[in-house]
């Protein structure tokens, strides 16, 4: 280790290499020119040697330091008096310890006038015997005197070898030269100075105008002092007649900032003197300042000027570990993190000074960079008073506007203080997803397969307590293939999807289905339900149409009946009911009659019916609604049976039983005339069977929804167009509020029904029930038979689901079934690709549906399956009926399930 002193502009090095356990002794000496320890000694004393003892233990070093002075009087070293050592600091290398070390600064850069400190007895000399040679033009040489002045000084006491400053008056050009320095040497206790300079033109020397500095030392800390300390000014000046003194402290930009009291003295002093003033650096900012002593002799000022460096005490800012923080790899991190848009979490901090410990409660913590805002610091000892709480500070953070993040932020917190030095420490700030929570109304689904069931579900913010809209809900089937997931919509603040067991493939048996929620800066959330896919007992239902005669006397009653079976074991289906459905054809039209019957324990059901009066022909079928369990069923339309009166049927007999030729010819043109009104009759039904098939080309969506709710309830497709129900639902729902508060009524004129509005490219009736609100999504304008229809559908769905619709609370288990009504009604399942019945004998049908018959197994053998369309186009060709005769075969086809339909998931594929 090394230390280094200077003094009077001279400096020394020492050097220790010291072992553990040894001790180690050096010296070091300095030549100066000082009685500045005068207050010590009276004696003259110009020597200084400083002694240090230094014992090095495993954990401290033990300095001593002796400082001793020689004494001319009495040719010895005397020690000083201890308070004379200050405090420095060692240069220890390997080690980063730091000691207090000893310096000493004197600055003699004054002066004073010769005459009071030199013998005024000494005169000035003047030497005339010196010759110097001198060149003449012609080479002649010449001897010259040359005037020279010689100066010679003995000091009143002695002095240490040093500087003298002259300066002689130049008569010629009316001032003094540059001063010049000579050399002070002091031989046997006498000092004396030795001058010679040309006379020349200099006149007038005298000792008034030559000076020398005066002896002044300042003994002061050459380094910094700490806020707090005292700090000792000691002024030392040798023997003068008159004194007078000024003091002050300047900072370096020498703006008068610190002003003590101003101090005159006016004293004859026989021997040196010490002055010491106090600086007390509490009144004192950190930073740069200049002591300036001044030293006023007649006309003759004198200044020193010795630099002081008050610097603020160090300070130390220390997070509390487990009050919001950490440690994680040497680093402070949040612990517990906040959330985002976080506003309740805090840390806790305390700061001292690392110099005498004192927790501060006058501070600012700054946090720089950190969004404004965004932090609160608080501190606990002015908001609380309790000493326990004396230089703590709690850090509130806000991270509203942060996104989530296991990186982290990092918070510069800083201490920020006019008297205190700065310190800092970095905390990062880490930021978690909030916590997410997925509702169910229910944990448990159970739906019949080849059905589908609605999931409801909410989004919330368990941190906030708010649900959460704009995310991202999915489904999927745990272990299952991938077209068997789905996504959600969100409806105001609930999610809702609809799974359907048929286009997702989703047999029966028991299932795990997944929901997954995710939203930026949330916590991903995932809920597992249970999915119970139940089978249906397939039925058949086998219509015992064939024994009615095909004409049939008007008024007759005629017994109907159909046998419901177990599709596996053909086994009978008892107390089931069963519809039949007659469609008459009258002179004013078509109209439709049901009756139902309960089968009985062979699975038989009948109904009479009594043919009424006006009707020309009629068809009958018959259907099975089913139940949870068992499967619907229905039969095919039956061929048309042609209803006649008794005039027509006493025409008949008479042209059975005639043997005359007349009465046959009669009956055969009264034959002719009936055939040909028949005909034209059987033209018009084939009208509405094409009609049929218009209204249900035209109908693209049907969608049924909950008044009350808004909630749509039933959703079915048929057109190349895939809506979004519940987007529908909802433009509904707005337009009909609308309408109810501007006071809209429906549209009644020309005895139309129903609302017609225009939706992008489509045609919309809408129609209310009690309970529902049931829409048609049309390429075209509705027909009349469109909307007698779509007030059918209503009729019918709120007589079947009254109970449910009265009290319902969203669960759609309870109206399922509904797509029946749909066919039931509209006959969608025309549209729907159709294969023929390979069950049928053929040799039954009448020529007509057997010829039609066998063009659509031929379109089989080159495809899956056909369209009606199409089979309609290959069916005409080359044939004498018409189109519209052609078509309402094929439809009796159907409906006798000559021609079965291919059931699809969504009819618009």
């Amino acid at each position: 280790m090394r230390r280094t002193y200077i003094l009077d502009s001279d400096f020394a090095g020492v050097d220790f290499n010291v072992n553990v356990g040894e001790e180690y002794t050096d010296s070091i000496y300095f030549n100066f020119t000082a009685n500045w320890l005068g207050n010590v000694k009276n004696e003259n004393i110009t020597g200084f040697n400083a002694i240090f003892v230094h014992n090095l233990t495993d954990d401290f070093i033990s300095c001593l330091e002796f400082l001793l002075a020689w004494n001319f009087s009495s040719n010895q070293w005397e020690m000083l008096d201890k308070s004379c050592l200050k405090v420095g600091e060692w240069q220890i290398y390997g080690n980063p310890n730091r000691w207090r070390y000893v310096a000493w600064d004197s600055s003699l850069n004054n002066t004073v006038n010769i005459s009071n400190y030199i013998n005024t007895e000494n005169e000035v000399r003047f030497c005339w015997n010196s010759t110097a040679p001198d060149s003449y033009e012609g080479g002649d040489t010449h001897t010259q005197l040359v005037d020279l002045i010689n100066l010679d000084y003995t000091f009143l006491n002695p002095v240490a070898e040093g500087n003298f400053t002259v300066s002689i008056f130049n008569s010629t050009r009316g001032q003094f030269d540059t001063p010049q320095n000579l050399s002070i040497i002091t031989q046997d206790c006498v000092t004396s100075i030795n001058f010679a300079k040309n006379v020349g033109d200099y006149y007038g020397v005298s000792s008034n105008n030559i000076q020398i500095r005066l002896n002044l030392t300042h003994w002061a800390p050459s380094a910094a002092i700490a806020f707090f300390d005292h700090l000792y000014v000691t002024i030392n000046y040798s023997r003068v007649v008159t004194l007078k003194w000024r003091q002050n402290v300047l900072d370096v930009f020498e703006s008068n900032i610190y002003t003590q009291q101003v101090d005159t003295y006016d004293n004859a002093m026989e021997n040196n003197i010490t002055f010491t003033w106090d600086i007390d650096s509490t009144t004192l900012t950190p930073g740069n300042y200049s002591w300036i002593t001044i030293c006023s002799m007649g006309n003759q000022i004198a200044v020193n000027i010795t630099n002081i460096w008050v610097k603020g005490l160090p300070t130390e800012i220390t997070l509390c570990e487990g009050d919001g923080v950490s440690v994680e790899d040497g680093k402070w991190v949040t612990n517990p993190n906040p959330y985002v848009n976080d506003t309740t979490r805090s840390l806790r901090l305390r700061v001292n000074d690392t110099v005498y410990g004192v927790n501060l409660t006058s501070i600012t913590i700054e946090t720089p960079d950190w969004p404004t805002g965004q932090l609160l610091v608080i501190n606990e000892f002015a908001t609380t008073g309790l000493e326990d709480a004396r230089g703590y500070y709690r850090v509130f953070l806000n991270t509203t506007g942060l996104s989530n993040s296991a990186v982290g932020y990092n918070l510069n917190l800083t201490v920020v203080s006019s008297i205190y030095l700065d310190s800092s420490v970095n905390v990062t700030i880490r930021v978690d997803p909030l916590p997410t929570a997925l509702g169910l109304t229910q944990q448990t689904f159970t739906v019949w397969e080849n059905e589908s069931l609605q999931i409801g579900a909410s989004f919330e913010d368990t941190f906030h307590h708010n649900l959460i809209t704009g995310a991202t809900l999915t489904w999927e089937l745990v272990g299952g293939t991938p077209s068997q997931r789905g996504t959600f919509d969100q409806i105001l603040y609930v999610y809702d999807s609809v799974v359907d067991t048929l286009e997702t493939g989703i047999a029966p048996g028991k299932y795990t289905v997944r929901l997954i929620a995710e939203k930026t800066d949330f916590a991903t959330s995932t809920t597992d339900l249970t999915l119970i896919v139940l089978a249906k007992n397939r039925t058949v239902l086998i219509p015992n149409f064939s024994s009615l005669p095909l004409d049939i006397l008007e008024g007759a009653v005629i017994p109907v009946s159909a046998t419901l079976t177990y599709q596996a074991n053909s086994s009978a289906v008892p107390n089931e009911e069963v519809e039949f459905v007659f469609e008459l054809l009258t002179a004013s039209g078509q109209e439709e009659v049901k009756k139902k019957a309960l089968t009985d324990a062979n699975g038989l059901a009948t109904v009479d019916f009594q043919i009424p009066a006006g009707v020309t022909s009629f068809r009958i079928s018959a259907n099975y609604a089913g139940t949870e369990t068992i499967a619907k069923a229905e039969t095919a339309i039956s061929s048309t049976f042609i209803i006649v009166t008794k005039a027509q049927q006493l025409m008949n007999t008479l042209i059975r039983l005639s043997p005359y030729i007349i009465a046959a010819i009669g009956a055969i043109v009264a034959m002719s005339l009936y055939t040909r009104s028949r005909h034209k009759k059987a033209e018009r039904f084939w009208d509405t069977r094409v009609a049929k098939l218009t209204d249900v080309l035209n109908i693209q969506h049907v969608l049924v929804i909950h008044k009350d709710s808004g909630t749509s309830i039933l959703s079915q497709s048929m057109g190349s167009e895939k809506l979004d129900p519940n987007l529908i639902s909802g433009f509904l729902t707005a337009m009909t509020s609308f309408q109810s508060e501007i006071g809209m009524k429906k549209k009644e004129t020309s005895g139309k029904k129903g609302i017609i509005l225009d939706y992008a490219d489509f045609k919309i009736l809408l129609e209310d029930g009690e309970f529902i609100r049931a829409a048609l999504i049309l390429e075209m304008d509705a027909s009349e038979t469109t909307k007698e229809a779509l007030l059918r559908f209503i009729q019918r769905y709120e007589a079947r689901y009254r109970k449910e619709l009265v009290s319902w609370k969203g669960n759609l288990n309870e109206l399922r079934g509904g797509e029946n009504l749909i066919e039931d009604v509209f006959e969608i399942s025309l549209v729907y690709p159709h294969v023929p019945n390979p069950s049928i004998n053929t040799k039954k049908l009448p020529r007509l549906q057997r010829a039609i018959y066998e063009i659509a197994k031929a379109i089989t053998k080159e495809r899956p399956f056909f369209f009606m369309s199409l089979l309609l186009e290959y069916a005409f060709a080359g044939r004498k009926e018409s189109k519209n005769h052609i078509w309402s075969v094929i439809y009796d086809m159907k409906k006798t399930h000559l021609l079965e339909p291919m059931t699809v998931a969504n009819p618009s594929q």
